[in-house]
């Protein structure tokens, strides 16, 4: 069910808000109503050390339920201690007892946005 995605860059000199919609595998938005957790991971490909992990209702939002439409948001405080780089991620869920990959793998670009 994991789908590989490349979010739209970001810089590191910024809040960091992206709403993506999720699907099933017939290509139509998935049902997130019995979703009991998200986890979304990132870390630096170069080094396998992880530089942000977000979860359900702690920098996710489900926001319609009923097509698979989530908001991630990282504050800029986080988001500063990015070097300009793309990074790995990935998005997992807990839905009615089992646990699936949404996103994998992902990839996320990160801008140098200046001093």
């Amino acid at each position: 069910m994991a789908t590989a995605v490349t979010l739209p860059p970001v810089s590191n000199q910024e809040d960091w808000t992206e709403t993506i919609q999720v699907f099933d595998e017939d290509g139509i938005g998935l049902n997130m109503s019995a979703v009991t957790a998200l986890t979304l991971v990132v870390w630096d490909p170069d080094n396998d050390s992880e530089k942000l992990r977000l979860a359900l209702n702690s920098g996710i939002t489900i926001t319609d339920s009923s097509v698979g439409v989530i908001t991630i948001s990282a504050a800029v405080g986080t988001m500063q201690s990015f070097i300009a780089k793309n990074y790995a991620f990935r998005l997992g869920m807990v839905n009615g007892g089992v646990t699936k990959d949404l996103i994998l793998p992902g990839i996320l670009p990160i801008e140098d946005g200046g001093p």
